[in-house]
């Protein structure tokens, strides 16, 4: 409480989060609001229950607050570095963090987490990425995990995403001459797809922000591992 005072902070939690998604876990939402003379941060992150590994529950549990706080001390940096003269209301910083759940079946947990910074001066900066894990142990899975033989599979994403870059006339906005995928590109499941992001500043400028690509399982079937098809 004194620490709190003596940084005029104001931070709401949320203790007992209700149940926001129920499938093959439950997971909850934790609320934390941040509000300080020149910045405002809402956060709102998972809190998982009924992983089959409780210290593989846990340290997820601790993982996703943690991304929340890595975007509340983006927030206060960027806070930090107002000049004197911009030390006012309308120029305060804004932060957010918050997750969608795009699977909780079939074994598998898929979310979309993201983080957006807004100051007035600036483009407002978004980071998103994907986290998936399996149901029976809390495995963080990677691309490279879905794919009977990872070259092949990635490569298969590659001739997909080549064929959306000309549908989506998405071509003559890339910045890389011929964009290709990693084993690390981050990614969530559907229950019929994998989809690939793309984040802001890395194939598109930044007005483009964030581009997702959606490849059905359809596709993949050739090299997809059966278990994560439901």
């Amino acid at each position: 409480m004194h620490r709190v005072l003596a940084c005029f902070l104001v931070v709401s939690l949320s203790v007992t989060p209700p149940i926001s998604n129920l499938g093959d876990i439950a997971i909850c939402s934790v609320t934390e609001k941040v509000k300080e003379k020149n910045l405002c941060f809402t956060g709102y992150y998972p809190r998982f229950f009924g992983i089959g590994d409780n210290a593989a529950q846990k340290s997820l549990n601790v993982q996703m607050q943690e991304h929340a706080h890595v975007a509340l001390a983006r927030t206060k940096a960027a806070a930090a570095q107002l000049t004197t003269g911009d030390r006012s209301e309308q120029q305060r910083v804004e932060g957010t963090f918050g997750y969608e759940v795009k699977r909780n079946s079939n074994g598998v947990v898929s979310l979309l987490l993201s983080d957006t910074l807004y100051t007035a001066k600036e483009n407002t900066k978004q980071n998103k990425y994907g986290i998936t894990f399996k149901v029976s142990n809390g495995e963080i899975l990677k691309l490279a995990n879905l794919f009977q033989n990872t070259e092949e599979g990635i490569h298969l994403v590659d001739r997909e995403i080549e064929k959306q870059l000309d549908n989506r006339k998405l071509k003559a906005k890339l910045q890389k001459a011929t964009p290709q995928i990693h084993a690390n590109q981050p990614f969530y499941l559907t229950d019929d797809s994998l989809v690939i992001i793309v984040p802001e500043m890395t194939w598109f400028g930044r007005e483009m922000g964030t581009v997702e690509f959606p490849v059905s399982f359809d596709t993949l079937k050739e090299c997809f591992i059966f278990d994560f098809v439901p």
